[in-house]
């Protein structure tokens, strides 16, 4: 997606490709980013999302994630077990 600040906080994002059913979440986690003050700009930010579960969950968003910001965001989930 392509992410563009006022120099504080997202102010558009345009999905540029990916499952609609990833890229929907991801606009709206995006759209939460707050910034260091900055020259408003324009950026990619690419979110893969693995199940591999490698990543311990943050006690504040819940969320199991390695962020390598500005530009990859790698979700990881549990595989679920079958029984």
């Amino acid at each position: 997606m392509r992410v563009t600040t006022d120099g504080h906080v997202v102010t558009d994002v345009k999905i540029v490709s990916g499952p609609q059913i990833l890229a929907r979440p991801a606009e709206s986690n995006v759209r939460t980013w707050k910034f260091a003050d900055h020259p408003p700009t324009t950026f990619t930010v690419i979110y893969v999302y693995a199940n591999e579960a490698y990543y311990k969950k943050d006690p504040v968003t819940k969320c199991a994630a390695r962020m390598e910001l500005p530009g990859k965001v790698t979700v990881s989930t549990e595989i679920p077990f079958s029984r």
